[in-house]
């Protein structure tokens, strides 16, 4: 039953944001798969560094915050503990969600299968991760 009254823990939830978001510097830096994915989405240095990597970058934090909120929030109304049940269950969502909505890309924008194996890739990990993070502390 849907209950609104939560019990969230705060810190898990900022501790699997801030690794989401280590997670994606460390992804897409040059010496993992940035390299791949600014040939394959076309970009190039200058136009990355064109008004600067602050607001990105924050922005990305702020989306990884909400990632962690909506998945601690599911795990909580699952009544999801622990880790083993917090890996499956942040798996079955990444799988579920990420996998099937990264794939209509490559269906329709007839987008590179290497793309989607690296942006796919990353959310698969980091949603894993988060939901592990988010379990140890429940």
């Amino acid at each position: 039953m849907f209950h609104a009254d939560l019990n969230l823990n705060w810190l898990a939830i900022i501790a699997a944001g801030a690794v989401y978001f280590v997670l994606g510097a460390v992804w897409y830096s040059p010496a993992v798969f940035g390299k791949k994915w600014m040939e394959l989405v076309g970009m190039t240095e200058e136009k990355a560094k064109e008004g600067g990597q602050a607001g990105p970058l924050v922005g990305m934090f702020l989306l990884n915050l909400i990632a962690a909120l909506a998945l601690a929030a599911l795990l909580a109304w699952s009544d999801t503990t622990g880790l083993t049940e917090s890996l499956i269950f942040s798996l079955f969502i990444a799988i579920g969600f990420v996998i099937t909505t990264e794939l209509t890309h490559v269906l329709f924008e007839k987008t590179e299968t290497e793309l989607f194996m690296i942006n796919a890739g990353y959310h698969v990990v980091g949603i894993v991760l988060m939901g592990l993070v988010i379990g140890a502390w429940s």
